[in-house]
């Protein structure tokens, strides 16, 4: 969920604002950050493991990959769930707005049914 949620967002900057030419995303996830350092791993196995399957979420790895060759995607890494202090903690409220928003899908969605 988290790769896609990057995908889509530098989707919709590349879509919305031709101009930019570099992206910095702040992200909690280490898979989604990895995955550049680990593009060199997955081209040389052919998106493989060394058992001979697919990785996981080869399809958003490969689309991921190509949007990064197109426009540079640079990273912070923050920590994941951290305790609420007085200090803003945009991690904290981005998962609550996340929260929230899967809520009101779910909720859309039975209700629509």
């Amino acid at each position: 969920m988290e790769l896609t949620a990057v995908i889509k967002a530098v989707e919709f900057i590349k879509a919305k604002h031709q101009a930019f030419k570099e992206i910095h995303i702040i992200s909690d996830s280490q898979y989604v950050i990895g995955l550049v350092a680990r593009q060199e791993k997955f081209t040389k196995l052919n998106f493989k493991t060394l058992s001979g399957i697919d990785i996981r979420n080869v399809d958003l790895v490969k689309h991921f990959l190509k949007l990064n060759a197109e426009t540079k995607i640079h990273f912070t890494k923050i920590k994941a769930h951290q305790q609420q202090t007085s200090v803003v903690n945009y991690n904290i409220k981005a998962d609550i707005l996340a929260r929230h928003l899967v809520r009101e899908a779910v909720a859309k969605t039975n209700f629509e049914q």
